[in-house]
């Protein structure tokens, strides 16, 4: 979800609060002055101040519960997990920007609550109060979620939005505390209690700089392929009758383009020029990992990825013409050329029948880089691309790196260091038999092509695929 998706959705929902809290407030003073001013003469003034921030508390709780419970749709299979940081390791092994900016918007959207609450009651101002208050608001959110089967419940929404709540509170208390000094010369600030609840945004500050320095250090991108925690294996029967080699070995790591707005221009501009269309910058979507964009009669889209420079192409002008199949890999080969696009030799060829056609290369070597991956496209009678998604992408050789023999990417699966999700589906009360292994590839977070080792196993009469990391 992009930043301005999200401000969408809280401009939504902020329109439903101002709506309810009107009524409300039109409620309340409608019984404050006609039932306790002159029903039963009171006299207490009410403080414009406080109503004022009343309506804001109002606005905000209803825009968090909006936000939280209102979207997402129903589960019929609900998931609980329990193990703290989970969502932290795997915003680190897929290194997305969107996984990590929910991370960061789970903190702060509980700053308002901390800073919010000290300002509505003294009690609140008592640090473990807001913070307990803190934890039992987010612990409401996740039990109606799990009641009502709407999203995934987490310890870390717990513990990221109770973080949230001690930021706030320790910057609310920073502002409570001047005001008084300025308020009153005489009265001295403990610069050491200061300090303390300013700790919670000094940790997570220094937290996120150090995740995000780490990553920039490193010489290879994060595998999605990777494990997140350790499995269990000592209920799980893994066998297999192959002879795993122990010779340590060396691999080649390769390199593919890491593409900038600029270039991902330059592809869109190639695209559209084969099409007669030019781009329609007002049209434009930029996300963080790919742009789309528009043709200014909107006839043509194209998106195109950051890793790799990878496009999905889509011309609407042939929508409702006839498609073609039985178009021979020499045929199709000819009409991709048209579009710039050249293929290695040994590629798997399959007509769909349909008029749609995939090719998938396997590191195909072509005039000194590398191709893997796959084309989808679908092709009319007239030989013109419909729709295409080429993520056949090039590589080059970047360098030779030490890797795990396959013995030891056997014994690392023995020991469950391996990413849950590929057990997920197993029947796990069966035995896993491993039948075959491999070397592959995969892209990781920073376009390097890193080897996999690709185990292919049997499990209840099903087959299956389970990776894991060649590098050490």
């Amino acid at each position: 979800m992009r930043v301005s998706d999200i401000i969408r959705l809280a401009q939504d929902y902020m329109g439903l609060a101002i709506v309810l809290v009107g009524i409300l407030g039109v409620c309340f003073i409608l019984g404050y002055f006609v039932i306790y001013k002159k029903v039963f003469k009171g006299e207490k003034q009410l403080s414009k101040g406080r109503v004022a921030l009343m309506a804001i508390f109002l606005c905000y709780l209803i825009v968090v519960l909006g936000a939280t419970l209102g979207r997402g749709g129903h589960y019929d299979r609900q998931e609980i997990d329990f193990r703290p940081f989970r969502a932290y390791w795997e915003a680190w092994n897929n290194f997305s920007l969107v996984e990590w900016r929910n991370i960061i918007l789970n903190i702060c959207m509980f700053v308002p609550l901390g800073f919010l609450l000290p300002l509505m009651g003294n009690i609140f101002q008592n640090g473990w109060m807001t913070y307990l208050t803190g934890f039992l608001f987010s612990l409401f959110i996740e039990g109606v979620q799990l009641i009502a089967k709407r999203g995934i419940v987490e310890v870390d929404d717990l513990i990221n939005n109770t973080v949230g709540c001690m930021i706030g509170y320790g910057m609310v208390m920073m502002v409570i505390e001047l005001f008084k000094w300025f308020k009153c010369k005489n009265q001295n600030i403990s610069f050491v209690k200061m300090g303390m609840i300013q700790l919670p945004l000094v940790i997570t500050l220094l937290a996120f700089g150090l995740i995000f320095y780490s990553y920039d250090q490193k010489e290879f991108g994060n595998l999605r392929s990777a494990p997140v925690f350790q499995v269990n294996m000592s209920n799980i029967e893994l066998i297999s009758d192959l002879s795993f080699s122990d010779a340590v070995t060396q691999a080649a790591v390769y390199a593919a383009n890491v593409g900038t707005k600029a270039d991902t221009r330059e592809v869109a501009d190639q695209w559209f020029s084969y099409v007669g269309a030019t781009i329609d910058d007002s049209q434009t979507d930029v996300y963080d990992e790919m742009i789309i964009y528009y043709s200014t009669d909107r006839d043509y889209l194209i998106w195109v990825d950051f890793l790799g420079l990878a496009i999905s192409f889509r011309d609407w002008t042939h929508w409702d013409s006839p498609k073609q199949a039985g178009y021979t890999l020499e045929e199709v080969t000819e009409i991709l050329g048209t579009y710039g696009i050249t293929l290695p030799e040994d590629v798997i060829f399959v007509d769909h029948r349909d008029g749609t056609y995939t090719l998938e290369a396997k590191m195909g070597e072509v005039n000194g880089y590398y191709l893997d991956g796959f084309i989808d496209c679908t092709i009319t009678t007239d030989g013109s691309i419909e729709s295409i998604r080429n993520h056949m992408i090039q590589y080059e050789e970047y360098k030779i790196v030490d890797i795990l023999s396959e013995a030891q990417a056997f014994m690392q699966l023995k020991k469950g260091n391996v990413k849950e999700g590929y057990l997920k589906y197993l029947d796990l009360m069966e035995p896993i038999e491993v039948k075959a292994v491999s070397l592959q590839y995969e892209m990781d977070s920073k376009g390097y092509y890193q080897p996999m080792y690709h185990f292919e196993v049997l499990n209840h009469n099903q087959s299956a695929s389970i990776l894991i990391p060649a590098i050490p």
